[in-house]
């Protein structure tokens, strides 16, 4: 209750892989001239001598690229290497490393 009159909101939890990569890649922190590592805001005005950096974007990154690059081009490649004329060695290879790198679009699960 604020001033006599209710206030009422509803906060709905969203939680996809876009959400996550958005907020990862937004997050930012100010590093001031003396050190100090601050949280603040995006519109927030910079000290004289302060950067701003964001240790998400990284994590950001790799979301992506195992999630949403990494298995259509595993596709692409699979479906190559099985039906393209390829000799054996290079055919067993390819499924070989197919198998092995594979296991990085496990990496959704392992986010959740």
């Amino acid at each position: 209750i604020d001033c006599g009159e209710a206030r009422f909101s509803k906060v709905l939890f969203e939680y996809s892989y876009f959400y996550s990569i958005r907020q990862l890649w937004t997050t930012n922190k100010t590093l001031t001239a003396d050190g100090e590592l601050k949280d603040c805001g995006p519109d927030e005005e910079l000290p004289p001598g302060a950067v701003r950096i964001y240790p998400g974007r990284l994590s950001a990154g790799t979301i992506f690229v195992a999630s949403f690059i990494w298995p259509h081009v595993k596709l692409l490649l699979l479906h190559k290497f099985f039906f393209a004329a390829h000799t054996v060695p290079t055919r067993r290879n390819g499924n070989f490393w197919l198998a092995f790198f594979g296991k990085w679009s496990f990496a959704d699960i392992l986010i959740l």
